[in-house]
C-alpha cells in the first residue's frame, strides 16, 4: 500500500477551494489532514466540506500538528515568504503558490532556509505540469525550432472587484505579479536564466503602483528578447508563441489549460503539425510531481532558482516603468 502525504492548507483562498483541493482529492498518495484560518468557523466549515481531520484558527496551529507533512500555502502574494519560512522551520514540506515571494532577499532565504532544514520547497505554477508545456520544450530540446530568438506571452482578463487583493495598495499587487508572471517565467526557463535588462511600461492605478496593465521587452543576450503584456483591463485573453530560426511553437491556451481540451502547434514554413490534449488537471499533477520530489525519486521540475530569478524580472520590470528607461539585472547565482 502506498503511503499517504498528509496535508495542510493555510487560509481559506478561492485558488485552495476551486483548484487544489479539487485536485488533492484525486491524488490516491495525499490526505486533507488539517485547514488553518483566522476565521475557526470557516476552517471547521471547509473541513466538514472537504474531508480534513482537522481544522485550526490559526495557521500556526496547523504547522504545529506533527501529523502534518505537506502544507499548501494559497496566501496572498506578501505573505508567502512569512509562512514558507515558518512551515520549513517546522519541518513541514511546502508547496507555495506563485510568486513565491515579493523580494529577491526574501526568495534567497526561503531557498536558505528549505536547505537548512532538509525540507522541499516548491513554487507552485502548475501551467508547467500541463504535458503541452513538456510538448513545447521537449520540441525545444531536439532542436525542432533551431535556436530559439524570440518568445510572446500575453495573460489578460478583467477585474473590476476593488475589494479583491491583488487591487489594494500592498507588496505583489497588480496584474503583473499575478498573471504577468506566467510569460516571464516561462520565458526565463527556455533561456535558462532572468534577462538581461529589461524596459516596460504600465498602466497604475490613481497614483499607486498596483499596475492594471502592463507591457514589456525583455532582453536576455545573444539576440534572445521575450515580450510580455498582461492586464485587469482587457477581455480574457492567453497565448504563448516560441518563434527559433527554423520553427514556431504557437499554443492559444498555455496558462490555464485545465479548464478544456487544447491543442499546440510546431509549424515550420507550410508544414503545421499539432498536439491535441483533452483535459486534464495540472494541478493533480503538480501534487503528484512534488510526492515523488520528497520520496527522492524525481527532481523537482521548478528549481527554486526560477523563483528567485522570476522575482527579480519583476522588480525590474516595475522599476523600469516607473523610471521610463531601461533596468539591467545582476543576479548573483
Amino acid at each position: 500500500m502506498q503511503k499517504k502525504f498528509k496535508w495542510g492548507i493555510l487560509g481559506c483562498a478561492g485558488i485552495a477551494e476551486s483548484q487544489f483541493l479539487p485536485a488533492l482529492q484525486d491524488v490516491e498518495q495525499a490526505e486533507l489532514w488539517a485547514i488553518g484560518s483566522s476565521d475557526l468557523s470557516k476552517a471547521q466549515a471547509w473541513a466538514t466540506s472537504w474531508g480534513a481531520q482537522r481544522a485550526y484558527g490559526s495557521y500556526i496551529d496547523v504547522l504545529d500538528d506533527p501529523e502534518v507533512e505537506a502544507v499548501y500555502i494559497p496566501l496572498p502574494n506578501h505573505l508567502h515568504a512569512e509562512w514558507t519560512i515558518k512551515a520549513l522551520q517546522a519541518k513541514k514540506h511546502v508547496l507555495c503558490e506563485k510568486p513565491m515571494a515579493v523580494t529577491v532577499e526574501q526568495a534567497e532565504k526561503m531557498l536558505q532556509v528549505a536547505q537548512e532544514e532538509q525540507r522541499l520547497f516548491m513554487e507552485g505554477f502548475m501551467y508547467r505540469f500541463h504535458p503541452q508545456i513538456s510538448q513545447a520544450l521537449s520540441w525545444i530540446e531536439e532542436g525542432q525550432l533551431g535556436e530559439v530568438s524570440l518568445i510572446r506571452g500575453s495573460f489578460s482578463f478583467l477585474m473590476d472587484d476593488w475589494e479583491n487583493i491583488r487591487l489594494q495598495e500592498v507588496p505583489g499587487a497588480g496584474s503583473l505579479w499575478d498573471v504577468g508572471c506566467y510569460p516571464i517565467h516561462f520565458m526565463n526557463l527556455v533561456f535558462g536564466g532572468p534577462p538581461r535588462s529589461v524596459l516596460a511600461k504600465g498602466n497604475f492605478h490613481e497614483g499607486t503602483m498596483v499596475d492594471l496593465s502592463m507591457a514589456g521587452l525583455l532582453d536576455y543576450g545573444q539576440g534572445r528578447q521575450g515580450l510580455f503584456d498582461c492586464s485587469f483591463e482587457r477581455d480574457r485573453r492567453s497565448s504563448l508563441e516560441i518563434v527559433g530560426t527554423e520553427a514556431t511553437i504557437t499554443i492559444p491556451v498555455p496558462w490555464r489549460a485545465d479548464r478544456q481540451e487544447v491543442a499546440l502547434s510546431l509549424n515550420k514554413g507550410n508544414l503545421r503539425h499539432e498536439v491535441t490534449y483533452p483535459i486534464n488537471n495540472p494541478y493533480q499533477r503538480e501534487i503528484e510531481h512534488f510526492h515523488a520530489c520528497i520520496e527522492g525519486v524525481a527532481q523537482p521540475l521548478l528549481p527554486g532558482f526560477l523563483g528567485r530569478d522570476l522575482v527579480a524580472t519583476i522588480k525590474a520590470c516595475y522599476l523600469a516603468a516607473s523610471q521610463g528607461t531601461e533596468i539591467q539585472l545582476t543576479i548573483n547565482n
